[in-house]
């Protein structure tokens, strides 16, 4: 029940069109819009390279070579600068985030009553409060900077392997995405006993 609350509360930072704001919704789009930009990029670069490459075979294309290893340039330095910008993005949404669970946060803890401050320890309930938005920033950042960015390599790789290679290509790259994902679940859970 509590991890659907959780899921609830984040879900207008991460689905367009859900929250009330427009700008966070834009700011959403634009931050979705940079990410794909920036592996546009990322995996077109190669591609420029190789061409380029094959044109030096061809000695009437030899300008031609210089503009595709000056476009892998121009797609290494896209890739980064569109990255940037959508870390940017990605850190106004987190920002709105906690500026909205801390209002919210202060207006219910201005409607409880004085039994509820007597009652218990303040240091305690402004722990809590610390810790709950310490878990918001987390995983929001978790899932925009490192998880979504991820799924979309694996998964642009997936589909140029299929297009440009066996399928057993495809298979054998994702068993092994598979199982190191795996092995370091399960190498952090044991670390982190050892560590405890």
């Amino acid at each position: 029940m509590e991890t659907v609350r959780y899921i609830n509360q984040i879900k207008p930072y991460l689905i367009p069109f859900i929250h009330k704001d427009k700008q966070i919704t834009r700011t959403l789009l634009q931050s979705y819009g940079l990410l794909a930009l920036s592996k546009i990029c990322f995996f077109g670069g190669p591609f420029l390279l190789k061409v380029g490459i094959n044109s030096l075979g061809v000695p009437s294309e030899g300008y031609e070579a210089l503009l595709y290893f000056l476009g892998f340039g121009v797609c290494y330095s896209g890739s980064v600068l569109f990255e940037q910008m959508r870390n940017l993005h990605t850190l106004k949404l987190i920002n709105a985030a906690l500026v909205e669970t801390a209002s919210k946060a202060y207006k219910h803890m201005l409607s409880l009553g004085p039994e509820f401050y007597f009652s218990g320890s303040q240091r305690h309930i402004l722990f809590n409060l610390y810790k709950a938005q310490s878990a918001l920033e987390q995983n929001l950042k978790s899932f925009t900077q490192y998880f979504l960015p991820i799924l979309l390599d694996v998964s642009l790789s997936i589909t140029l392997l299929l297009y440009y290679s066996n399928p057993l290509f495809p298979l054998s790259f994702t068993t092994c995405i598979a199982a190191y994902g795996i092995f370091t679940v399960r190498y952090s859970e044991i670390r982190i006993k050892t560590i405890r």
